[in-house]
């Protein structure tokens, strides 16, 4: 029982307004956004009368927590990087959540690119990715067990298979990865473990063909910046 929202593709932004209706037990909520830039916002969660019973899972590139929200089973929210130019993922809790089960937050920013041909005069790749997650002051995050998660991963896949004067050059690589807890946030498990981690990798292959000393110039020029910056 409960519902089930699939957006599919496009830039969505969607508001989650509870208001009190949800009465069975196994009663829950599942919004995935699909591809695209898109963005989910609780600005109502109204449980004075009627308790939400059973789990909140919410997908999308950002998730902002304005309302405070209380559940009877899971809270699972997760963000990935949406567009190639914008590979940032973002969960920001802004007010208190709670669960009687299990509290997952898992922030994801991938970037991607392959560029390998067959005579790669000049290569450039420039990416990016930001994952963040963010409790406010004063904010109450539990559940019988929280894991806070924040990744970034880059994989880039650059060469030519006939070096003739071939330049790979890898020109700007950054990643942020942040887990941020406020001034007077509290987070807690009522019966499993706190466990909360920011983590990036950065993956560059070149590959080059033909043994370009035989060629002209040829060969691999450099890697202008790698950049990862990690904080909890």
């Amino acid at each position: 029982n409960g519902v089930n929202i699939f957006t599919g593709a496009g830039d969505d932004q969607i508001e989650v307004e509870y208001t009190g209706a949800a009465n069975p037990d196994t009663f829950g909520v599942t919004i995935d956004a699909g591809t695209g830039d898109d963005s989910i916002t609780i600005t109502t969660f109204d449980t004075s009368t009627e308790a939400f019973a059973g789990d909140l899972t919410l997908n999308a590139e950002d998730i902002t927590v304005d309302a405070a929200t209380n559940v009877g089973g899971n809270i699972t929210f997760s963000t990935a990087s949406g567009t190639p130019e914008e590979n940032n993922s973002t969960i920001t809790v802004n007010a208190d959540l709670t669960a009687d089960g299990s509290v997952s937050l898992t922030a994801d920013g991938v970037a991607a690119s392959s560029n390998v041909g067959l005579i790669n005069f000049f290569t450039t790749d420039t990416e990016r990715a930001s994952a963040a997650v963010t409790i406010a002051d004063n904010v109450t995050v539990s559940g019988t067990s929280v894991d806070i998660d924040a990744r970034t991963d880059v994989d880039i896949d650059v060469g030519s298979t006939l070096i003739l004067g071939a330049s790979v050059n890898v020109t700007d690589v950054t990643t942020s990865t942040s887990v941020t807890v406020g001034s007077g946030a509290t987070i807690s498990a009522t019966a499993g473990t706190v466990d909360i981690d920011a983590s990036s990798n950065i993956d560059i292959t070149v590959s080059l063909g033909l043994d370009d000393s035989v060629f002209w110039a040829g060969g691999l020029t450099g890697f202008d910046v790698v950049v990862s910056d990690v904080d909890v």
